[in-house]
């Protein structure tokens, strides 16, 4: 029941579980795929079939692993059993490598062709170039690697408010009252109305010895935003409850039925649902660094290294990438103890 497919045409990652029966041919069932496909492509190891006639295939077609085995079998019947153990051994360790080349010539031909086709930014592109630039990535199973790169994703986001993290939303406001916020939303970091700013405070706010007390829709002194925490909430647009921050807002006395309020916020990391879904961090040599250091976590040396060049990958692309850098500029006055500027007098 561990089997998982992909859907080749929408790349969704759905589990097949094994239906038990007495047929010839082995059966599975898959769930939560709609339409359902009218057939399948599945890759499968074979079960042996006596050969019975001169022209029948042989699975296994490597001549040199066959000699192998034929002398591993002759020196057993002859009572060399350690020699013939390590005829079989050589046999197996042929086979292995021979499938291994095969494999990995087949996965990185099919990953070169992904990253031409994959939209850029997707997990799509990033897992075909992520699997032919890791180290064992073209012996990592696609499963693992696509929860690698996701979990590499939510990681990095803890660490800071990187390029991308960072989205302005618009919410409309009808009424002073509690709101909630897109489920990409996870802090709000400013906010405002039209061109007037909105003051943003905690939840803790409310509670403050010298504050407004709890605010409601009746205490509406100021423009503000106080969080208000997390519910979950049923979402109509996927058909269940998910998590969304809610905040408390008083709207402008603007005349207006609707007012629209302009929002900063850090985006919440979501899990990636398949190969079209878009990367919220897109920093590809910074998801390297911290996947390696997964694949890794057993080593704290290790995992440290590559996480803080993770770290530092996105630190660099946010300074060069953000805008509205200020140039400090060097003021030298009279009697200053840099040296004085000469006024001419």
């Amino acid at each position: 029941n561990s089997e998982q497919a992909f859907l080749s045409d929408n790349t969704t990652l759905l589990k097949v579980n094994f239906v038990t029966g007495s047929s010839n041919y082995r059966q599975y069932e898959i769930s939560g795929v709609n339409p359902i496909p009218s057939f399948v492509e599945v890759t499968g190891k074979l079960q042996f079939q006596p050969a019975t006639l001169p022209n029948d295939l042989l699975i296994i077609q490597d001549l040199d692993a066959l000699r192998l085995m034929l002398l591993a079998l002759w020196r057993e019947q002859n009572g060399q059993l350690d020699v013939a153990q390590g005829f079989e051994t050589k046999a197996v360790e042929r086979l292995t490598t021979v499938l291994e080349k095969t494999l990995e010539g087949a996965r990185r031909l099919s990953y070169q062709s992904k990253i031409l086709v994959a939209s850029p930014g997707t997990m799509g592109q990033v897992r075909a170039r992520m699997a032919l630039d890791i180290k064992d990535g073209l012996h990592t199973d696609d499963a693992m690697l696509f929860h690698v790169i996701d979990r590499a994703e939510e990681h990095l986001m803890t660490k800071g408010k990187w390029y991308g993290t960072v989205k302005q939303y618009t919410v409309d406001v009808s009424a002073s009252g509690e709101i909630y916020l897109p489920q990409e939303v996870e802090s709000v970091l400013f906010a405002s109305f039209d061109s007037t700013r909105v003051d943003l405070f905690s939840r803790e706010y409310d509670f403050h010895e010298n504050g407004p007390g709890y605010r409601t829709a009746n205490n509406t002194s100021n423009l503000v935003l106080i969080d208000r925490g997390e519910e979950s909430v049923f979402d109509i647009s996927v058909g269940y409850n998910v998590l969304k921050r809610k905040y408390f807002v008083v709207k402008p006395d603007d005349n207006q039925a609707v007012s629209q309020l302009t929002i900063l916020a850090k985006v919440r990391f979501i899990p990636k649902v398949n190969d079209n879904s878009d990367m919220v961090i897109k920093n590809y040599p910074a998801l390297v660094e911290m996947v390696n250091a997964l694949m890794q976590a057993e080593k704290p040396d290790f995992f440290t290294f590559h996480e803080n060049k993770a770290v530092e990958l996105l630190r660099a692309e946010l300074l060069e990438k953000r805008g509205g850098a200020r140039l400090g500029m060097q003021v030298q006055g009279l009697g200053f103890a840099m040296g004085e500027i000469d006024q001419g007098i």
